[in-house]
């Protein structure tokens, strides 16, 4: 619960929304998973994000596309 308190406290006012990872967090947290599970869900949505970044940078490099 300290880490959504803590969210919040630091969001902007107004019609900002949470970063993806804080929306998982929140949503896991809702269906009363524990916070473990959340980090590691988290932990694993970076690691594709990332893969697909890197996947999609070395296309780029190889096809010689700007």
């Amino acid at each position: 619960m300290d880490y959504f308190i803590t969210r919040i406290i630091k969001m902007k006012h107004g019609n900002t929304k949470p970063k993806l990872l804080d929306q998982v967090m929140q949503k896991i947290r809702v269906i009363h998973y524990r916070k473990k599970i959340g980090k590691s869900d988290t932990y694993w949505i970076k690691k594709y994000i990332l893969f697909i970044i890197s996947n999609t940078l070395a296309t780029f490099e190889s096809t010689g596309t700007p």
